[in-house]
Parts: C-alpha cells; structure tokens; sequence
C-alpha cells in the first residue's frame, strides 16, 4: 500500500513539472481573443494577413476585416468545424447597388419634334452618353483613390466633379434619377426611332443618321452600367471616412478546428480579390486521441538467477547482475481537455510490450499532449502493471540469503502480478479532418 502511494506522488510530481513546463512553453504563444470575440484580418494589396489564434470551443464569433472600402467590397466569410481524429495504432453573391426610387416620367413625352424639326436633337443624344461617360470616369477614379478605405478628400473631389456633368442637380437622389432618366431617353430614342422608319415609306436620312447615333449610345448603355457608377459615388458619400472595414457575420466554432474560408469580392469591379481558407484551432472541451512511443519502467522484468553450492551444502539463490530497467513499445489512448490548440492534460490508458522478454505491461496515468493535429507529442506517467516471477514458498532464507535443497536444480518460481512507475514518450503517427 505505501509503495502505490509512492508511485502516485512521483506520478503528481512528474505532471506538476509537465503542466508548467507546458504552459510556459507552448501556452504563451498562443494569444486568446479578448475583445468582442473578433477575429482581426488584415488586407494587403492581394493578400491577407492574419495572427493566429486559439478560438474557445462553442463561442461565437465575427471576422473583422481591415483596410477595405465598404463602399464596393464585399466580405464573405464561411465558417466549418472540424474534429481531428487520430488513426489506431459556395459562390458568392455579387451585390449591385440602385437607387431606392425612380420617378415617373422615364419615358420622352416631348417626342413629338423629330429630328428634322429639332436640328440640336444629335448633340442632345451625344451630350447625354458624354454625361454618362464621365460619370464612369469619376466612379473609377474614386474607385482607385479609395481601395484601402473611404477617403474624406477623394469622396469630395467625386462630387464636385458630378456637379460638374450635372450642374443643376444636388448629388443625392435627385442626381441617380437624372442618370436613370438620360440612360431612358436613349433607349427610348432607339425605340421611337425604330417604329417611325420601319412605318415610313420614305426613310428620311435625319432620322435614319439619329438612330445610328442613338443605337451607338445605346450599345454603351449595354456594355456598362452607368446607373451602378452613379449609385456607387452616392453610397461613398454616405460612408463614414473613419470606417475602413468589414465585419463578417457571426459564427460558431465547434469541435478541435474551425476552418474559415475567407472571400472579398470587388463589388465595383465584379471581381473575387481574395478566396482562400484560414484555420484557427479550437480550445477548450475533452478529446480523445491516440499515439505510440516508447514506455521505460523498472523492476518489471523478471530477474535470472543461478544456484551456487554453500558451505552447508544446500543450494544458494544467486541473483543475476541485470539491469532492472525496461523499455516497452505500445500504445496509448488520451482523454484529454485542451487548455490550448497545443496543450492538453489528462488520463491515459495504455499497452505495451518490451522486445526484451516479451510481457505486456498495462498501463494508467496522466498525459500532457503538445502539438497539432498530425505533429503531437506526449509525455505520459503513472503506474503499470505485468507478470513477474517470484520466488515460490518453498524456497528458505536465513542469515546468508535465500537456499534450496541440496539436490535442487532449478529455482521454483510463479507469476504475480506486480506494479511500477513508468513514464512514456509518445508521437501521434496519423490523423484526419472530420
């Protein structure tokens, strides 16, 4: 009974030295989130740079996305949980701003001068697409000059520049209606002017000149989208200039690892700027995992001995000079609880055989797992058990040590089942994602 207490202070020892050696080690690397429960990315050019980081088991959280314009870029985020088992011995959505309200009124209802009776009708339809087009102009320039966050003093010159391609109108609402409004008078103008020459006997060449010349603009109107450029300037205008950033939905980290898969999408330009998937392992919560190694005990071996004649002519029990350390090779099965992504404490239930005499040792205790998913190390330590030889009850002692009969050949011995300390060095040699 006091040998097994023993064996469990050197069991709590050897784990008090491997918890603190552990965490001053491993748990300091490894920052946990402590505000809003965020998650901070940052954007570089074309890529994006992240610190990791332990995420708590079953918390919630959002992705916070910094140096980016909310104004056209767009941020996606999908988050997976996935359990890391060790082995036995979507598209996006692209978001097109328009305008809350158009008025009545899209369609020409003065087009009863045609163009023979209104000589100015081509630059008024030429006048228009050039409106539309240095609208384009001053959407892609702020769209370049603000790619890192909105700019205060970009967003300013965007509006005096619209002022300036539409002087009568104020830049709000009123100015996404009057580019509504020029898109439809081209694209009505093509249709007036479709209906009246093909119902014409004589084509009159003003005409058929002004629908060449709408039909031109109308193509433009097709290859872009004058209303999103409009749209685009107003919605920069109502942004903050100190608001550089995104934040993700919230969601939910379950199991050993959550992997997030992180898209920003250039609203402005239709294009995926960044799709790739970011791991972040979780803590907290009890696992189960298993590992081979190495496990060295002592005096779980079975001594050898030789009979040597005395002097009173019985058979002395000599014991043989052996070394009585072991090392067995087996394996583990850890019930641990993850105080980080890359420390874990708890019992462990092992087996294992020495190559020396053959005998399987069972074995109980407490082990600390450092590492991840395919790279995890153990330390283990407690009390293992195994068949060992002892003497039988025939066998005598006195003042010179144990004896057998004179006649005696052979040393009579029976298996008992015997404990020692042990201490296991293990590697977790394969694991999946589930």
């Amino acid at each position: 009974m006091k040998s097994n207490i023993k064996l469990f202070m050197k069991s709590g020892i050897v784990l008090l030295f491997i918890l603190i050696s552990g965490n001053f080690l491993f748990a300091q690397k490894n920052d946990e989130i402590k505000k809003n429960s965020t998650i901070s990315l940052t954007r570089h050019s074309e890529d994006i740079d992240f610190k990791p980081i332990d995420l708590k088991i079953n918390g919630n959280y959002v992705v916070r996305l910094d140096n980016v314009n909310p104004a056209h870029h767009q941020l996606k985020v999908i988050a997976k949980s996935f359990e890391i088992q060790s082995a036995l011995p979507e598209a996006f959505k692209n978001v097109l701003f328009l305008p809350s309200s158009l008025p009545p009124g899209y369609f020409i209802n003065n087009f009863e001068s045609t163009g023979k009776q209104n000589p100015n009708f081509e630059s008024i339809l030429l006048g228009k697409i050039k409106k539309l087009d240095s609208i384009k102009i001053i959407a892609d320039e702020l769209h370049k000059n603000t790619n890192s966050g909105p700019n205060s003093g970009s967003i300013t010159k965007a509006l005096v520049d619209v002022k300036n391609v539409y002087p009568t109108i104020t830049p709000n609402d009123e100015f996404l209606n009057s580019v509504a409004m020029d898109i439809n008078f081209i694209n009505s103008t093509v249709n007036y002017l479709t209906a009246v020459l093909a119902n014409s006997t004589d084509v009159d060449p003003q005409q058929a000149k002004l629908l060449a010349i709408s039909q031109f603009c109308a193509a433009k109107l097709k290859e872009k989208n004058f209303l999103d450029y409009a749209s685009y300037i107003m919605e920069s205008k109502k942004l903050d200039p100190n608001v550089n950033y995104l934040v993700s939905k919230k969601f939910q980290t379950t199991k050993d690892l959550t992997e997030i898969r992180v898209i920003l999408i250039d609203r402005y330009s239709k294009d995926t700027l960044y799709n790739e998937n970011k791991t972040f392992y979780n803590k907290g919560g009890w696992g189960v995992s298993f590992s081979t190694g190495f496990f060295f005990n002592n005096n779980l071996n079975d001594k050898a001995y030789y009979l040597q004649k005395r002097a009173d002519g019985n058979q002395g029990i000599i014991e043989e000079d052996k070394s009585p350390y072991d090392i067995a090779v087996g394996a583990m099965t850890h019930l641990y609880y993850k105080f980080s992504s890359t420390f874990r404490l708890g019992p462990g239930l092992g087996i294992a055989v020495s190559p020396f005499d053959g005998k399987t040792r069972y074995m109980l205790g407490a082990t600390t797992l450092i590492g991840r998913e395919k790279k995890i190390f153990g330390i283990s330590a407690g009390i293992a058990w195994a068949k060992v030889k002892h003497f039988s009850g025939s066998i005598s002692t006195d003042s010179n040590g144990a004896y057998l009969a004179p006649d005696a050949t052979t040393v009579p011995t029976f298996d008992k089942i015997k404990n020692s300390f042990f201490i296991g060095l293990t590697y977790n040699v394969s694991s999946t994602r589930k």
